[in-house]
């Protein structure tokens, strides 16, 4: 997956105690296994949608990232 590569060269890039966040709004948008394995990853999407959209909850996905 395109995202996944884009993730890691992030990754690298970021210091030990960084945060990433990463956000698409690909509604059927499924983060890609390996980055789970690789990074410490939250899925903040519901903390991230305004309550004006909270009946779409899927108008866009949103994850932290840190090093494990």
């Amino acid at each position: 997956a395109d995202h996944a590569e884009l993730l890691a060269l992030a990754m690298a890039r970021l210091s030990a105690n960084g945060t990433l966040y990463f956000s698409t709004n690909h509604r059927r948008f499924k983060l890609d296994d390996a980055i789970s394995d690789r990074w410490q990853v939250s899925d903040v999407t519901s903390a991230s949608i305004p309550q004006d959209f909270a009946r779409n909850r899927r108008i866009h996905a949103c994850f932290r990232l840190t090093h494990a």
